[in-house]
């Protein structure tokens, strides 16, 4: 579950050997790729608290080849996950690419590393909690199949 050498300056790999974030970052943008053991969705949902309330959620999977990508935010613990861009937001996420392969979904993004967008958690030096989770199928509503927690450490020249 590797991605390419080079491909990013940093990694994480979470619940064993079932979930991998690996991220590179500038003072003004992060670039990000998640890989999960699923031919289902994976995601993961940015929050300083580790709390699915106000957390700012990328969700994603790859249907015959195509991949989508939601940027998204949790009003509360539970409900829906709405689309920023239909809730005031905006989406923020570019140069989206992903695959899915010997039962491994891969997606990598880009964003900002503050949008400026109410609906998006920005990153800030240092610690960075997430959520991650996956499910069984490309249905983004469907259960979790895996949820867990993490960090992405950033480091920024100029905080």
């Amino acid at each position: 579950m590797d991605f390419p050498s080079g491909s990013y300056a940093n990694t994480r790999l979470l619940a064993g050997d079932n979930f991998r974030i690996s991220w590179t970052n500038t003072d003004d943008t992060i670039s990000i790729g998640i890989k999960g053991k699923t031919t289902g969705w994976i995601a993961i949902a940015l929050s300083p608290t580790l709390s699915k309330g106000g957390a700012d959620l990328i969700i994603g999977a790859v249907t015959g080849g195509q991949v989508t990508l939601i940027d998204s935010y949790s009003p509360g613990y539970s409900g829906g996950h709405p689309r920023d861009a239909s809730s005031g937001g905006t989406d923020d996420l570019y140069d989206i690419r992903g695959s899915e392969s010997g039962g491994v979904t891969t997606i990598e993004f880009k964003r900002k590393i503050n949008t400026l967008d109410s609906r998006d958690v920005a990153f800030q030096h240092g610690s960075n909690p997430f959520l991650f989770a996956m499910g069984p199928d490309d249905t983004m509503a469907s259960e979790h199949s895996l949820v867990g927690a993490g960090e992405i450490i950033i480091v920024l020249t100029h905080p």
